[in-house]
């Protein structure tokens, strides 16, 4: 038993031998992509969401190019944003690539970048003149010569810019010229731009824009692009800042990295956390495994969960499934829902286990609007998708109605199924909303002729709580 998964291995001969997200079709993609973009240089950025794997993705894409003869750098910039100004982190990276012994160029290149960064440390372009002068701006009283001493001091400063730009991309251009292949293009990654702070990420895309756009330099930016738009509004002041139009002055070509496979990566976290011996021992152990995948991996496609949260549900359910015995009754759908609100919607978890609801239409009312509209639509409810969500609301409603201290008393007695002239169900007094009425009292029926197995409703709580004795050899 093991509370996380093992780190992925990458191994420098087979980078995609366990990537179990097929994920290799879209770097093959991505590597025609920039070798199409090599000749005019730019920015590609791949987008997703958190926890989707980015990062190892980019992993396994940059040793696969390295095997192909590619020049690639890894930059996390992250890791740098304490720095005032990311271009001499940007610049050290390059060494790397650096062909031969022949250190000249990349000398030249440090000591023409140099020249900008110290510019950008004593603070040019900011308060300019209070540098100059030492003196605030409200207080200054001087004579007309005196400020056009000052003005000419500041156009000497830019020109001064102007021309270590104009060295340092000439020095640039020399040092990529001599280390790229003619059709293969330094490859420079950038990731978790999206976590830095604001000014250093802005900054950036700003140095990679106007300092490194040039030919056979092709930067990949994995970032979550909603999250990276929230820090350029931040910078700016703005929420209403047009963050996408922005990101689009310094990104030439999108790519949205496709959504997993939900169902196959449920499958390998079930065989990673070793959890089919529970089920072993069952007498339809086959039926259930399969119902615990497919279960969640429905819930985990349409509740939007990410790889990070689901890999934390599967860590979760598979110690919380040592506390059942394999003897007792036991329904995946109830038990893989629990352990989601557990992990996922802790505080629904704890109203229900504290019994802090005063009737089963607002627990009902609660636990719907959590779920997604698309998990419970009424015009699936004939497949397994929504049946499986419906039937384990219901096996809370009814768990939380059963008295656990006498059990012939019920928390809301009305609560009580009525018989349906020709149908197998019966109905309850309950306002079923966006779900299937027909497929809820059928659930709730199922649930409550089996009330018997779940007056322990308060032992699942506690077991999915990681509370109840763990039967670990």
């Amino acid at each position: 038993m093991r509370s996380r998964t093992k780190e992925i291995e990458i191994t420098k001969e087979a980078p995609f031998a366990n990537d179990k997200l097929d994920r290799q079709q879209y770097a093959n993609t991505l590597t025609k992509i920039i070798q199409l973009m090599g000749d005019a240089g730019g920015v590609l950025s791949i987008n997703g969401e958190w926890g989707t794997g980015k990062s190892t993705f980019v992993s396994m894409w940059k040793q696969e190019l390295d095997n192909n003869n590619f020049r690639t750098i890894y930059f996390n910039a992250w890791e740098s944003d304490f720095t005032d100004d990311p271009l001499v982190s940007l610049i050290s990276e390059l060494k790397i690539v650096s062909k031969g012994t022949d250190e000249e160029p990349f000398k030249t290149l440090v000591a023409n970048g140099a020249k900008i960064a110290f510019a950008a440390l004593t603070g040019f372009g900011k308060s300019f003149l209070h540098s100059t002068t030492g003196i605030d701006a409200d207080v200054l009283k001087t004579s007309c010569e005196q400020v056009q001493k000052i003005g000419n001091s500041w156009i000497e400063d830019y020109e001064q810019q102007k021309e270590s730009f104009s060295d340092f991309k000439r020095s640039l251009i020399n040092f990529v010229a001599d280390n790229a292949d003619c059709d293969r293009p330094i490859v420079f990654f950038i990731d978790e731009l999206d976590r830095c702070n604001p000014t250093y990420a802005v900054k950036v895309l700003e140095r990679i824009k106007h300092l490194f756009d040039i030919t056979n330099l092709v930067f990949v930016l994995s970032i979550n692009k909603k999250q990276l738009a929230y820090a350029i509004q931040g910078y700016f002041g703005s929420e209403k800042m047009n963050a996408d139009e922005y990101l689009r002055k310094f990104i030439d070509l999108e790519y949205n990295l496709p959504a997993p496979d939900m169902h196959k990566y449920c499958q390998f976290l079930f065989d990673e956390y070793n959890m089919a011996p529970f089920f072993s021992n069952r007498n339809s152990h086959d039926i259930e495994i399969g119902d615990f995948i497919r279960t969640a991996g429905i819930m985990a496609q349409h509740s939007d969960m990410n790889l990070r949260e689901l890999n934390k549900l599967f860590a979760h359910a598979s110690i919380a499934l040592n506390s059942f015995s394999n003897s007792a009754y036991f329904s995946v759908s109830l038990f893989f829902y629990l352990c989601y609100l557990r992990v996922c919607q802790t505080e629904l978890f704890y109203k229900i286990k504290n019994r802090n609801y005063r009737s089963i239409q607002t627990l009902y009312d609660d636990m719907t609007a959590k779920l997604p509209i698309r998990l419970l639509d009424s015009s699936n409810h004939t497949g397994t998708m929504a049946r499986g969500a419906i039937f384990a609301l219901a096996g809370v409603l009814i768990g939380y109605n059963v008295n656990y201290n006498n059990t012939s008393l019920l928390f809301e007695p009305n609560f009580t199924g009525t018989p349906i002239e020709g149908k197998r169900y019966s109905s309850f007094p309950i306002e079923p909303g966006v779900v299937n009425k027909d497929v809820l009292f059928e659930a709730l029926s199922n649930y409550e002729g089996r009330a018997c197995d779940l007056y322990y409703f308060d032992y699942w709580l506690n077991n999915v709580d990681l509370l109840g004795y763990l039967n670990i050899q």
